[in-house]
């Protein structure tokens, strides 16, 4: 039975057509899967979704994944649906702390692209999205930009020591916006891990920008509506 819709606030789940699922009694394993993109989440073959043609797997996706093993009864059964992050999320914050130029905010950031391949896939069964091992400087990806912060969701990443980066900073010295490029250093071994939130507080000193702090921060699951949020 594929579950399409959840209502959020309640928890409650249906069928694509509204219907309620009758199942006899026993026990199931659920899977759901849900993404944060106004089309619906990739389809699997045998438990994996590709990067094929027609099931394209993108940067900028908040893949969203659950699974709950229960008993089924006679008597209705409410399943929570508890969705972890699959993706790794990048946080940027310029900070106008300790520092000897007053930054107002951000133009335009972005990073060199995690290449997302034919061999790249989403696993039904683990949830595990298959790690990038390489950047595109070529196209680089657009953040999300709003004051002093910017942020993205990406591909976890293997065997990628930094990921570089472009921003563009409006001052109180100037109406012209400072350009800046700088590295995000991995803090797990060569690795953006998947279901992490990676964040770095940048600093401004004359005409250079550096890192001054950087952690894996919690990923903030809901705000007080209830709804997944980044953290930021």
């Amino acid at each position: 039975y594929e579950i399409s819709e959840c209502d959020w606030s309640s928890d409650v789940c249906s069928s694509d057509l509204g219907n309620v699922i009758d199942l006899t009694t026993g026990k199931y394993d659920f899977y759901f899967v849900s993404t944060n993109s106004s089309t619906k989440p990739p389809t699997f073959s045998n438990g994996i979704a590709t990067n094929s043609t027609n099931n394209k797997l993108n940067n900028g996706i908040d893949y969203l994944w659950y699974y709950v093993t229960t008993n089924i009864t006679q008597n209705p059964t409410v399943l929570p649906v508890e969705f972890k992050h699959c993706a790794t999320q990048i946080v940027v914050n310029v900070s106008t702390e300790d520092t000897n130029v007053d930054a107002k905010w951000i133009g335009y950031a972005s990073i060199e692209s995690p290449v997302i391949n034919d061999k790249s896939q989403w696993n039904l069964n683990t949830s595990i999205l298959s790690p990038c091992t390489s950047l595109d400087s070529s196209t680089p990806l657009q953040l999300n930009s709003s004051g002093l912060t910017s942020h993205q969701i990406i591909f976890p990443l293997d065997s990628i020591s930094e990921i570089p980066m472009y921003i563009t900073i409006k001052t109180d010295t100037t109406d012209i916006y400072k350009e800046f490029s700088l590295s995000l250093p991995s803090l797990s071994n060569n690795q953006f891990l998947a279901g992490k939130s990676y964040e770095y507080t940048l600093k401004l000193y004359n005409d250079s920008l550096y890192v001054g702090d950087a952690q894996i921060a919690p990923w903030k699951e809901v705000n007080e509506d209830g709804e997944l949020i980044p953290n930021y």
